[in-house]
């Protein structure tokens, strides 16, 4: 019997805004690192705190924006004040304009643990931001031209954003294949598959 796959559609309208100016809403400096997602073990962002520490430390000018809420709160403030990244680390709480974040940084860290097959990373694809993501994140399946994957340890983590650093023109190249891949999974194009999957399904039931 004939499989059919039908990966997540981005809902490419709510992303359509102006980007946020993260510098100014949150004082920070430097790049600006986004990670969307509750604040939860499975999203590994205590590695990514610690990955802004090897980086500030290897005199990296790089912030951190967790953009989400959960029960890790108070450890992921804790942990960014006993590294003394207090100025350099924002959590926002819970937000509806994810569109305005991901438009105002400059590289998405998605170091999970593991995942289902979320829409993070094909949204900040679509607003044209590259990625750092764990192995573990499955939307490499489609995404992995797009991206720098990296493990679950804050060196991985700290090594792919170094990449994305030093080499604007890598930044580019994913950015591009990052629009060029979601463009292939919008929701217009989710729908006209998904009712051509049922047109041949009833067609071959009726012979």
């Amino acid at each position: 019997r004939k499989k059919y796959v039908l990966h997540n559609a981005v809902d490419t309208g709510r992303l359509e805004c102006n980007p946020h100016d993260l510098h100014a809403m949150y004082g920070l400096r430097g790049r600006i690192l986004v990670g969307l997602g509750r604040f939860y073990d499975q999203k590994n962002f205590e590695g990514a705190i610690r990955a802004l520490k090897i980086l500030v430390d290897g005199g990296r000018d790089v912030s951190l924006v967790l953009v989400g809420d959960g029960r890790k709160w108070a450890m992921y403030d804790a942990l960014a004040r006993e590294l003394g990244l207090q100025d350099r680390v924002a959590l926002t709480g819970y937000r509806r304009d994810v569109g305005a974040f991901l438009r105002g940084a400059d590289i998405l860290v998605m170091p999970s643990l593991f995942e289902g097959f979320g829409n993070v990373h094909l949204e900040a694809m679509h607003c044209g931001l590259p990625a750092v993501v764990s192995r573990f994140v499955p939307s490499l399946e489609i995404a992995a031209e797009a991206s720098v994957v990296c493990d679950c340890s804050p060196e991985s983590i700290a090594a792919g954003v170094i990449e994305l650093l030093d080499e604007p023109q890598r930044c580019r190249e994913l950015a591009d294949a990052g629009r060029r891949i979601v463009g292939l999974h919008t929701m217009d194009r989710y729908m006209a598959r998904l009712f051509a999957i049922y047109d041949e399904v009833l067609r071959q039931s009726c012979r």
